[in-house]
């Protein structure tokens, strides 16, 4: 299976999760040593205002990854804006970003995926070797109050030697952010003047 199309990589997700949920007796997050996770800088903002999103990926085997993708499924009313994209602390301004129709993985959700590496030809030469972080920074910015949920995030890629890797967050990492209109609510304070 060719990883590198949109229908292809999540057809491919699909697969190894069901693989893995038939051999496991508990949660699967990552058929590999892998660390992954995903912060906010904030979780509420004004209309308008970014909220940074920071995605690490340590590579804990002994192997290279290659054709390392990573996915997070945002609301379609949500901005987004990659900051930044580093492999141990060195920018790489050679990866892919895209994007899926709305309703592809979770309802009202654009899926964006940022891609390393496409296989099998890994022309952009960007192996997360072994021991090394990647470290993706994206913003998210509401343009109309609310409160927007992400979704679980995934991602899959291959070691050397063609073996898949791939994971996939839990309903925990499962995070809601609000945006508001107008400026911040202050207390108000009277004062009374008396004679």
């Amino acid at each position: 299976m060719r990883i590198g199309t949109k229908t292809g990589v999540f057809a491919f997700l699909a697969v190894a999760a069901l693989e893995c949920l038939t051999v496991s007796t508990g949660s699967c997050f990552s058929t590999s040593n892998t660390l992954v996770s995903r912060s906010f800088d904030r979780s509420s903002a004004s209309a308008g205002d970014p909220i940074a999103v920071t995605v690490t990926i340590t590579n804990l085997e002994t192997s290279v990854l290659r054709g390392l993708w990573y996915a997070d499924h945002i609301p379609r009313e949500l901005i987004v804006a990659t900051q930044s994209v580093k492999i141990g602390g060195a920018d790489i301004t050679n990866h892919l970003v895209e994007t899926t129709g709305v309703g592809d993985v979770y309802t009202s959700c654009t899926t964006h995926r940022w891609v390393l590496e496409t296989p099998t030809s890994f022309t952009e030469s960007n192996p997360l070797g072994a021991g090394a972080t990647l470290e993706i920074v994206y913003s998210v910015t509401g343009t109309q109050a609310g409160d927007f949920d992400l979704n679980e995030f995934n991602w899959a890629g291959y070691y050397e030697g063609g073996t898949p890797a791939f994971g996939y967050s839990e309903a925990a990492d499962k995070k809601t952010i609000a945006f508001s209109v107008g400026p911040p609510k202050a207390s108000v304070v009277r004062w009374h003047l008396y004679r």
